[in-house]
């Protein structure tokens, strides 16, 4: 864990994800859906052999999961900050959303594909990294 956590930082501190331009990385999380969507047989049988559940539940899943990921990729595109000038005289409020680091993410047996596409492609989308 600590080898994949201190891996994950320094691919923060000096990798280029974090700063990419966010159409970056909506592209690669598109990438990373489409690659999932061509390999759904392979992916639904691995999760249905891991978790025990019915083929056609695993299908399902990963199907959803691909939507998961196009709809990450959409929303790392409107991530952006705020201004507020409505706080007083000579005073303007200001947020950024930046990358805050290393996300570590813990998946149940269960769903195991299902709830790391629910996590993960949000993280990255942000430009952080992360450690599954």
């Amino acid at each position: 864990v600590e080898a994949a956590v201190a891996a994950a930082h320094k691919a923060f501190e000096t990798g280029p994800w974090p700063r990419m331009k966010a159409s970056e990385r909506a592209a690669i999380l598109l990438k990373a859906a489409d690659l999932i969507e061509v390999r759904l047989e392979e992916i639904a049988r691995l999760d249905a052999l891991e978790s025990g559940k019915p083929i056609a539940q695993a299908r399902g899943e990963i199907g959803g999961a691909v939507d998961i990921w196009r709809y990450a990729a959409s929303l790392s595109r409107a991530l952006h900050g705020e201004s507020y000038a409505n706080l007083g005289d000579a005073m303007l409020g200001v947020v950024l959303r930046e990358p805050i680091g290393v996300v570590s993410i813990i998946t149940p047996w269960n769903f195991p594909f299902l709830i790391v596409s629910q996590k993960l492609p949000f993280a990255l989308a942000a430009g952080c990294t992360a450690v599954v």
